[in-house]
């Protein structure tokens, strides 16, 4: 059961937090800092919009993507592209008209309204009540379906009650759960039904594998490695393309000198020994609990993305000991992403080989932070002088 578990949780944690993480490029956006956040009826916003405040209520229009950090989110109004909310509460009312998808992270969440697109939940206390187009998936302690549900509804909870419309199929995964069946079109799978699926198709207790010979075994490593390899090189390829600028710098801070890759690497291992440690401080803290969500995603994507910069940063050392001249990032991707692969081969080497290109990363991101956060200070600093 617990490798079903992982091939559902591991693609969707990637969609997520590609999702969450790397947002779609935007000619303009709306930023706002200030305390409290209201966006009357009948007013609009055109650009992306990007909140970090206390309270937030939104009564009107945001015809793009919407991002918003705070601690209290209630929404009325409608938006026109993906929403994405971190959150101690977030309130999603009756009048709410969501045209895109939404994210939501928060410890209380109540879903009403309308979604043409699908919803993602992470929350303590997830409530979803609305008409939802696509699937909703949600991970929860505790959980209440109702309202509709156009496609699929995939639920992680310790205790779910579920009386919704469903058009498509329950994938509920509970502890202690109720459904009206009698509401769902298609199949409710439970964990017993899906253990049962499995057993019959002999997936059980690692059978297949056992009957596998050597020769077997090692083909099929090597396909899962390629295929494993390839899904990378894709995601390191769009991520290049929606961040060039930034992995850029990552690779300058990398392998600009042997000694920013030194800088880089103790920094990661630092951050990753030490980060526990505050994380712990505002999960108990329930007003700190969306900034630790905000802080476990980030070193949840660094770890699984992260190691691809560095590849880059690899491939581009190695495409100049071979006198490619220029930053070619793509080309310097597909030698690091080679490099990587052939190492994978070697369980030993690679687990070291993986640690060391996460933390790396991991420092190179922060560097590049706090980089640009002197130079924001600087040119704050300048533009005060400029003004006396």
């Amino acid at each position: 059961m617990k490798k079903i578990l992982s091939l559902l949780v591991s693609p969707l944690i990637a969609l997520l937090l590609l999702g969450v993480v790397m947002p779609k490029r935007a000619d303009a956006a709306e930023f706002f800092f200030k305390k409290g956040y209201v966006l009357e009826q009948g007013k609009s916003v055109d650009e992306n919009l990007y909140i970090f405040t206390d309270n937030v209520d939104i009564k009107g229009n945001v015809r793009s993507d919407t991002y918003i950090f705070a601690q209290n989110i209630k929404i009325e109004g409608t938006i026109t592209g993906n929403l994405y909310l971190f959150s101690n509460t977030i309130e999603l009312g009756k009048g709410a008209r969501i045209l895109g998808d939404i994210y939501a992270f928060g410890y209380k969440i109540e879903l009403d309204g309308e979604t043409a697109g699908k919803t993602i939940a992470f929350g303590y206390s997830n409530k979803h009540s609305g008409k939802t187009a696509k699937d909703v998936i949600s991970f929860s302690a505790h959980s209440i379906v109702s309202g509709e549900i156009g496609d699929d509804l995939t639920i992680f909870s310790t205790k779910s009650v579920i009386n919704a419309d469903i058009n498509g199929e329950a994938l509920i995964f509970s502890e202690d759960y109720t459904i009206e069946k009698d509401r769902v079109v298609k199949n409710v799978y439970d964990q017993k039904s899906i253990d049962a699926i499995a057993e019959s198709q002999g997936f059980h207790d690692d059978k297949e594998i056992k009957k596998l010979t050597p020769q077997q075994k090692i083909l099929k490593s090597i396909r899962n490695t390629i295929i494993s390899s390839t899904a990378f090189l894709l995601a390191g390829a769009f991520l290049i393309f929606l961040t060039p600028v930034k992995t850029g710098a990552i690779v300058k801070n990398i392998a600009n000198t042997p000694n920013d890759f030194l800088k880089s690497f103790a920094l990661g291992i630092g951050v990753f020994l030490l980060a526990g440690i505050p994380i712990t401080i505002l999960f108990i803290t329930v007003l700190g609990i969306p900034v630790a969500l905000i802080l476990v995603a980030f070193i949840i994507f660094v770890t699984i993305f992260g190691k691809l910069w560095v590849e880059v940063a690899i491939g581009s050392e190695i495409l100049k000991l071979f006198k490619v001249k220029g930053y070619r990032p793509f080309k310097s991707l597909l030698v690091g992403r080679c490099l990587s692969t052939v190492i994978s081969f070697v369980p030993v080497i690679y687990g070291v080989y993986t640690i060391i290109l996460t933390c790396t990363a991991m420092g190179a991101f922060i560097r590049i932070k706090k980089d640009a956060f002197k130079v924001q200070k600087m040119t704050v600093q300048r533009l005060k002088l400029g003004k006396k």
